[in-house]
């Protein structure tokens, strides 16, 4: 009865706490403001109040869902405050390693479940972990095998899986409870587990409770010893013991749907009476329809059909007042056509449009006004974008993506990528990015829409040279508002000497040439039967540096492979070499220069070459130092070619087709050069890090570095045994890690162009790293082909007070920060929130610039709270044009306006 009546008394306070947007609670006092204190630290994990004593005051309900349960009382969830996705975490990779199969929530803790470990970081939180919301969290020391279901039940967290001896308990085989501080069996002896395999699906896939009884599904036999708990089982929490749903003679409710496929129970759902249990079965309870989906009647003790059942698989389940819908991989629902998911109304099934997902759905979710499905289909109808996961609006019937974009932005690969203030530029194969007639080769994304670079008539301002393997643009420089364009290509923008490198002016929109006379270009081949190329671009101050396959670089008879423009004399010059021959031998494959990076004096280079100015240690990779003119070799130089190049202070990473860099075992394709020695980055036993991927070439073809990760791009597979690092991947000084990707495939899909590199430049600006080369769908992105950015979009990092409080002043400064610089903050982008009684608060000015603002408001009449948010209205971007997310944001501080004096009493619950 006590549970009741104080339900009673708390929807009477919430009521009258509503008014002012609180709930008033009572006891001993809480720490914060009279008029409402945070109720986060009195919110069990079950989401209902700790009322043990320690309640009083008043508490701000802004930000939370409450909802009255009869039994309970309030129960509190957080509001979700960004409609848009985002990490579990702060790092820019995901924080779970590996597959994750089953996801559970309790008030604020979020389980989740699968073939995962360190999660976060964390090293205990193996298989199963806990996100707390704001970090990750170990259950105990974790499991030893996956997790492939969850179930939560007030303190109670019920996991099944493939796992055995959880928490060192002999008998927590395949399923075990966790009780929030330690691991139990549900019975089982002897060290054994309760349950038996049955075939070799998982054991358990599937759990669902329903007061004191724990529904468990899968491959399993004889649960706890009963002859007839096969699949499907029953645990009583109160009893502590296993039964049965219906069968007999020894043999459980359902029989397997053929001679070659082992019965398993993959979904479960309980709605009142009803338990509604799917897989792959027929005849469940001999009935000849109850063919992978059922219904057990817990009243009446029988099973029944929903209609004429399902011809193949279901995995997933969800239920709506009267609506049942199903997930799995059937074409056909009780007679109706509908592939993939379906929908029992109670009498009859209902296929969800006409244009249903193309392949399997493993998981759904259900809101008041939305169904969520997510599975293995590349898109629903011609709905190219609703990849992988897709919205079913049931008021529209109609399906629609999370997020919108455009399919094939570009249609074919990206070399090279550079930011600057007024786009982001792109060069590679491609021709009309954007739908743009003229942007062919190399192109500028102004964050909402593509522009060509010149061009006419729908042709791009690039003449292509017809050769093997050739690409027209392999590499892209900035100096101020000149982009410096080299690769395989005749007559930028029509003018006659640019050739093969080139420059355009963004001011004046032009195209230029670097040198060059008589129609021909600054380069001269490198054989009779070879056009010139570019293959890397660097810059230091006026100087642009220029590698690739090309002789006597603007008649300069040395300036061979390796050569340097002077911006400021319009001058070339060679690096070193004499006698009229280059710095370089070129050995055995092109191009002879690759990759170039610059450190202080210190020009580093990469390539098929040896020998650089005669140094015999100096083989493809080399240093030349620009203060005294002369080639150094980097210890006895690599066994193999180098296709990218990047410092960072004195370390130098090196990527390439190389092994065993400097004799060390584990520094294949990848390394870092501290000065004096080579350094592996992880692997073991003698192997590199990276694996090979589509074939047995593993090369790296490009390096970027932030802070103290340095990513890299290019042909390889599992980067540090990870296996979403495919083809691009994160080193953070001690482990490699995958920039999202699903179900062991890493983020990008590779175009079927092999050995062509699907990742081939990486550039870094801000937050943002952006990628380029021979792939699609970056990210299960849609427009993401060719080029795409890994973005971290702006968030809110605080707003703060700039003045004391309490405080009775007519206007009040807020110092409002943001994580980067951000562009387009006006006073219409905040709200005020405020309590008590005050009127005619409103945001008077915003100034600031870049990464801080200060907003000043006018405080109104009246005593109370007052807060400036952020509210989901708001059109602020970052400079590259992503929009903020986070939003609403309304977690900043307060103010307390005291114009006049007012008393508070406190309300007890007893």
């Amino acid at each position: 009865m006590a549970p009741r009546i104080l339900f009673c008394v708390l929807s009477i306070l919430g009521l009258l706490a509503g008014m002012v947007g609180t709930t008033a609670l009572a006891s001993a006092p809480v720490a914060g403001r009279a008029e409402g204190a945070s109720p986060a630290p009195l919110i069990n994990p079950d989401g209902t109040l700790r009322l043990d004593g320690t309640v009083s005051g008043v508490l701000d309900t802004h930000g939370w869902q409450v909802t009255l349960d009869p039994e309970r009382g309030p129960v509190f969830a957080p509001q979700s405050a960004d409609p848009q996705w985002r990490n579990l975490g702060d790092a820019p990779a995901p924080a779970i390693s590996s597959s994750v199969l089953a996801i559970a929530v309790s008030g604020n803790n979020v389980y989740i479940g699968g073939s995962f470990t360190d999660a976060g970081g964390v090293p205990e939180a193996d298989y199963i972990a806990r996100w707390d919301g704001t970090r990750w969290h170990a259950l105990g020391s974790g499991l030893n095998g996956s997790v492939t279901a969850i179930a939560i039940s007030g303190n109670n967290v019920f996991v099944g899986g493939t796992f055995l001896n959880a928490g060192g308990v002999p008998e927590a085989d395949y399923i075990a409870r966790w009780d929030g501080s330690q691991w139990h069996a549900l019975g089982g002896s002897s060290g054994s587990g309760p349950l038996q395999i049955g075939s070799p699906n998982p054991p358990v896939a599937a759990i669902a409770i329903s007061g004191a009884d724990v529904y468990v599904g899968g491959s399993f036999v004889n649960a706890g010893g009963v002859p007839e708990a096969d699949y499907i089982a029953r645990w009583n929490t109160a009893t502590q013991s296993w039964h049965a749903l219906g069968g007999s003679g020894g043999s459980g409710p359902i029989i397997p749907p053929d001679s070659f496929i082992y019965p398993i129970v993959r979904a479960i759902a309980v709605s009142g009476n009803d338990v509604y249990i799917g897989g792959h079965f027929t005849d469940a309870g001999g009935l000849a329809n109850a063919d992978n989906i059922a219904r057990w009647d817990r009243a009446a003790q029988s099973w029944n059909a929903l209609g004429g059942g399902l011809n193949a698989g279901v995995y997933a389940i969800a239920v709506s007042g009267s609506d049942v819908y199903v997930g799995g991989d059937f074409t056909n629902a009780g007679g109706t056509i509908s592939a993939n998911i379906a929908r029992w109304d109670g009498a009859t099934w209902n296929a969800l449009g006409e244009k249903l997902p193309q392949g399997p759905v493993f998981a759904i979710a259900v809101t008041p006004d939305s169904v969520y499905a997510g599975g293995s289909f590349p898109q629903i109808g011609n709905l190219e974008t609703a990849s992988y996961v897709a919205r079913w609006n049931p008021a529209t019937a109609s399906w629609s993506s999370l997020g919108t974009t455009i399919k094939n932005a570009l249609n074919e690969r990206v070399n090279a990528i550079v930011v600057h203030r007024t786009g982001v530029y792109v060069g590679g194969d491609f021709t009309n990015a954007g739908g743009v007639p003229e942007a062919d080769y190399v192109a500028r994304w102004d964050g909402t829409r593509w522009h060509a670079l010149g061009g006419s008539n729908g042709r791009g301002p690039l003449q292509r040279l017809w050769w093997i393997n050739q690409t027209p643009v392999s590499a892209l420089a900035m100096i101020g508002d000149d982009l410096y364009v080299g690769g395989m290509f005749n007559n930028a923008g029509d003018v006659a000497e640019a050739d093969h490198i080139a420059r355009w002016n963004v001011a004046t929109q032009s195209w230029h040439a670097l040198g060059g006379s008589s129609g021909n270009g600054p380069l001269q081949p490198p054989s009779s039967f070879t056009p010139p190329s570019v293959s890397a671009l660097a810059v230091s101050g006026n100087d642009l540096y220029v590698g690739g396959d090309f002789l006597d670089a603007g008649g300069a008879p040395e300036a061979d492979y390796i050569a340097r423009w002077n911006t400021a004399t319009q001058s070339w010059h060679a690096l070193g070499g004499s006698g009229g021959n280059g710095p370089l031998t070129l050995h055995r494959f092109t191009p002879a220069v690759a990759a170039i990076a610059i450190s202080g004096n210190d020009v580093y280079i990469g390539g098929n070459f040896i020998n650089a100015g005669g140094v015999p240690e100096a083989d493809y990779v080399a240093r030349w130092n620009a203060a005294t003119q002369s080639w150094h070799a980097l210890g006895s130089g690599l066994r193999g070619p180098v296709f990218a190049i990047a410092a960072s202070g004195s370390d130098v990473y090196v990527g390439g087709g190389f092994t065993d860099a400097g004799g060390v075992p584990e520094a294949d394709y990848i390394t870092r050069w501290d000065g004096t020695r080579w350094h592996a980055l992880g692997g073991s036993n003698g192997n590199g890090p990276l694996q090979p991927f589509g074939g047995p070439i593993v090369r790296v073809h490009a390096i970027a570095i932030s802070g103290n990760d340095v990513y890299i791009g290019g042909i390889f597979g599992n980067a540090g045994g990870v296996p979403e690092a495919d083809c691009i991947a994160r080193w953070d000084g001690t482990r490699w890690h995958a920039l999202g990707g699903t179900s062991e495939h890493g983020p990008l899909l590779p175009m079927l162009d092999f050995p062509r590199s699907p990742v081939q430049t990486l550039v870094i600006n801000e937050n943002d790293l952006y990628i380029g080369g021979l792939f699609r769908d970056a990210g299960g992105v849609a427009l993401a082909d060719y080029a795409a950015v890994y973005a971290t979009p702006p968030t809110v990092a605080a707003i703060t007070r700039l003045g004391a409080s309490p405080t009775s002043a007519a206007t009040v400064a807020y110092r409002v920060t943001f994580s980067e610089a951000v562009t387009g903050v006006e006073a219409s982008d905040f709200s005020l929130t405020t309590t008590g009684v005050i009127s005619g608060a409103e945001v008077a000015s915003v100034i600031g610039a870049g990464t801080t603002y200060t907003v000043t408001v006018n405080t109104g009449v009246g005593n109370g709270t007052l807060r400036l948010d952020i509210p989901a209205s708001a059109s602020i971007t970052d400079l590259p044009g992503l929009t903020l997310i986070g939003l609403p944001y309304t977690s900043g501080e307060t103010y307390d306006i005291l114009k006049e004096r007012r008393v508070y009493l406190p309300v007890v619950v007893r």
